[in-house]
């Protein structure tokens, strides 16, 4: 299980009621909705348009790197791996670059 002591100073992650109400997020496990809050956590979040609806700045940038996942959050490469694809499985998040690993080529979502 991840390391949830780490103190964020990013703020409020904000989620739509019928995800967290989906039967989708029901079938992940407690590493997938770890890493899924750290995805929604590192979303840059503007509003467009008069009618003020947010929309994400930095979509298709967002780098979450392995090593991150076992330094920081002292989770295994293994768990991380399987959260990952089974947040892309259940359409959570999108693979917008997949990084190769080396030259610190990271994957993009």
């Amino acid at each position: 299980m991840p390391n949830m002591s780490r103190k964020s100073n990013k703020g409020t992650i904000v989620t739509e009621r019928r995800m967290h109400q989906s039967p989708a997020f029901r079938k992940l496990s407690t590493s997938s909705i770890f890493v899924l809050f750290e995805f929604l956590s590192r979303r840059k979040m503007v509003q467009n348009g008069r009618k003020g609806r947010w929309g994400i700045a930095n979509n298709g940038e967002i780098v979450f790197p392995y090593a991150e996942a076992e330094e920081t959050f002292k989770m295994v490469r293994s768990i991380f791996f399987r959260s990952i694809s089974q947040l892309v499985e259940f359409s959570f998040i999108n693979i917008a670059h997949h990084g190769d690993g080396l030259l610190k080529d990271c994957s993009k979502y």
